[in-house]
């Protein structure tokens, strides 16, 4: 009897390791597409620092990484402005951005569909490796651009920012997006 209750043990131990397994069941499932179509975007960001501050150049690319890891096309134009004879903002610096961004188009014509995926993405400190603890402000204050131009599923968005002090786990963009390439991100 005992030997049998240790290989039902044994079994489970087992059945719930492989569950446990980050990826095991990604694997299994492939991505399907998405029927999708661009849409273009403008927005004009107000950046206000507290906390980090960043050149107009500086600013310009931040927001450019953040877009395209998030799957805007690459063809998308930024402009920064309101910085001094440092290049550092004077208060406030305001960014306009044209851009487009994949959305789920399931009865568009043929003609101008594209194959889109819904793809685990995460934004957080330290992930992708451009981003870092001190980009809290900047990812709060452009959460609308974040959460209503970009098409999500499931999205998790969370920045809790203090003026003046920069924490580790201080914000999160993570859930499905829709991109034209179907690795996780």
């Amino acid at each position: 009897m005992h030997t049998s209750n240790r290989l039902l043990a044994a079994d489970a131990i087992a059945a719930l390791a492989l569950q446990a397994v980050p990826g095991a069941a990604a694997e299994q499932a492939v991505p399907q597409p998405q029927a999708a179509t661009w849409q273009a975007h403008h927005a004009t960001l107000i950046y206000e620092p507290y906390t980090s501050q960043y050149t107009c150049d500086g600013l310009r690319s931040k927001v450019r990484e953040i877009f395209l890891f998030l799957g805007a096309r690459k063809d998308l134009k930024i402009i920064a402005s309101g910085c001094g004879p440092s290049e550092f903002p004077m208060g406030a610096a305001s960014v306009n951005v044209d851009f487009s961004t994949l959305a789920a188009a399931p009865d568009a014509a043929p003609s101008s569909v594209v194959q889109g995926y819904w793809t685990p993405t995460r934004v957080m400190p330290g992930w992708p490796s451009f981003m870092d603890a001190g980009d809290c402000e900047l990812i709060a204050q452009m959460r609308k651009v974040l959460t209503d131009d970009f098409a999500w599923q499931n999205l998790d968005y969370r920045a809790l920012c203090t003026p003046h002090d920069v924490s580790v786990d201080s914000f999160k963009l993570q859930g499905l997006v829709l991109k034209t390439n179907r690795g996780a991100s």
